[in-house]
């Protein structure tokens, strides 16, 4: 009886660690839906989509452990919906001055800067591989593309930072 009750609260998260999960993990969100969609308003309506979509389908994840791998796709996906959506609107400022404290603090500016001037799909595989420690395979699953597909894209992205760090004043190029 005992088995069946511990299996049971394992497969349902209750609403307090749901929250706690999220607090957790809200920067990795952010960063992921921001590195994507370069609009603070965007992102914002990206996370708080997916968390509300998480919230309401929290009885579906299996393992806790899988959590952040699970609503980080939820996240990619609402931010991947929001550019699709947007797709033809231009923005003159891509890059808002009112990015969240704690975002802007964990990248150096320079670094943040390379990495928002790549195109899209080079930023989310930077922010998952090196902000949030996620594999090549578990990236492959968030963003629904093949392995070899996020190993280049990691490789041409890296070459295109280098590029443009070395370029930025300031850097010596050797």
């Amino acid at each position: 009886m005992a088995n069946e009750y511990n299996d049971k609260e394992q497969q349902v998260i209750s609403k307090e660690e749901f929250c706690r999960l999220i607090k957790e993990y809200q920067t990795s969100l952010y960063r992921l839906a921001k590195s994507i969609l370069l609009n603070e308003h965007d992102t914002e309506d990206a996370v708080c989509s997916a968390i509300y979509k998480a919230y309401i389908s929290r009885n579906t994840i299996r393992k806790i452990n899988s959590f952040k791998s699970w609503i980080l796709k939820i996240v990619s996906n609402e931010a991947y919906t929001i550019l699709r959506n947007k797709k033809n609107v231009v923005y003159v400022d891509t890059v808002s001055e009112s990015t969240s404290d704690t975002y802007e603090s964990e990248v150096p500016y320079d670094v943040w800067d390379a990495v928002e001037k790549l195109d899209e799909k080079y930023r989310a595989i930077i922010v998952l591989f090196y902000y949030d420690d996620f594999s090549i395979k578990h990236i492959s699953e968030i963003l629904s593309i093949p392995q070899n597909t996020v190993k280049t894209r990691l490789l041409r992205a890296r070459q295109k930072l280098k590029t443009e760090l070395l370029n930025q004043e300031g850097y010596i190029n050797e």
